[in-house]
């Protein structure tokens, strides 16, 4: 529940608006992009408040990683950055705040679901290479073999391939 509260208070700070979400603002703002394009959560002139603002997101998300014995926030934070951030048209002075706080948490407690792995697949099919080489920063510090010898074998079937791909193309 926790975790629907934060994203909640500091998603409409931190999230670019779809173009689904355009009607619901303020004129002006519809006017800095064109209607195809997603909508920026901050102007480049903003990124210093921006970086306070993900900062307390990132304070908020230590909290739960450091209490969460199910290890399952730092998957919660995977879905989001998925889902939010990694996208077409988010622009760079976007990711120069968000990839270097989300950098400096410790994905090494990071234990990938099935649905994190897919993901992560997802992000790669996608041309985003700024969102690429930070897969890769998290990619590399997570224990793929505690993954592996957790895994099922009815799951080990769809993780297998899945890690192939990403150990490809990263």
């Amino acid at each position: 529940a926790i975790w629907v509260t934060v994203e909640g208070l500091f998603g409409p700070w931190l999230f670019p608006l779809n173009s689904s979400a355009r009607p619901s603002t303020a004129n002006w703002i519809q006017k800095l992009t064109n209607e195809s394009t997603i909508l920026p959560p901050w102007i480049p002139g903003d990124s210093a408040s921006a970086t306070s603002i993900m900062n307390s997101f990132i304070s908020c998300v230590r909290g739960m990683i450091d209490n969460d014995s199910h290890n399952v926030a730092l998957s919660k934070l995977w879905t989001l950055y998925a889902n939010q951030w990694a996208q077409a048209g988010v622009k760079d002075h976007i990711f120069g705040v968000i990839h270097p706080a989300l950098a400096a948490l410790e994905w090494s407690r990071f234990t990938p679901t099935q649905h994190d792995v897919d993901l992560m697949v997802k992000v790669m099919g996608m041309f985003l290479p700024s969102c690429h080489a930070f897969l890769g920063t998290i990619f590399v510090q997570i224990d793929w073999r505690l993954v592996i010898d957790n895994s099922q074998i009815d799951r080990a079937s769809k993780l297998f391939p899945a890690l192939m791909c990403l150990l490809v193309k990263l």
